[in-house]
């Protein structure tokens, strides 16, 4: 028996099945394999960068080829956690600039027209689309308070702006 999946896991993810310790990581593409498992139930492990650890009980039968396994990010920013900072009078524009920060023009004359701070995660950022929930609803803020005028002024390197413009 072989237990395999398709795209939906990352290829930083690790996959386990202590009880038989048997494992592997994922390939590009997000597949995996693990070879000659017998019928039975099974607790899988599934482990990677920036998302929560996942394990779950599997019920392997002879005639099961293949299973699928959605990890959901690990989002330590988020929609919500804009809104939170909003309320907390201390919004951000997030960038990742990686290991050397992204130089902003006029950094301090944007930040104090628009009560807003930029703020660069480096190069351990979180997942993408996790940066991008949380600036769209700051870009929403902005719009809001100050009309479109600040969209011109942005930096462009901000994540989710050039996307949210068109």
């Amino acid at each position: 028996m072989r237990i395999a999946t398709g795209d939906v896991i990352p290829t930083n993810a690790c996959l386990r099945i202590s009880s038989i310790k048997k494992g592997t990581c994922a390939k590009e593409g997000g597949y995996f394999s693990i070879d000659s498992v017998q019928s039975g139930a099974y607790k899988l492990e599934v482990v990677g960068l920036g998302f929560d650890k996942f394990d779950t009980i599997i019920n392997v039968t002879s005639n099961m080829e293949t299973i699928e396994i959605i990890l959901l990010e690990k989002c330590e920013v988020d929609r919500e956690t804009a809104i939170s900072d909003i309320k907390l009078n201390k919004p951000r524009l997030l960038l990742v600039g990686g290991i050397a920060p992204t130089y902003i023009a006029n950094k301090e004359v944007f930040e104090n027209k628009y009560n807003i701070q930029y703020e660069d995660l480096g190069c351990v950022a979180p997942p993408q689309e996790c940066i991008e929930q949380y600036n769209l609803e700051i870009f929403e803020y902005l719009d809001e308070k100050y009309g479109e005028v600040w969209r011109s002024e942005v930096n462009e390197n901000v994540i989710g702006i050039e996307k949210w413009q068109q």
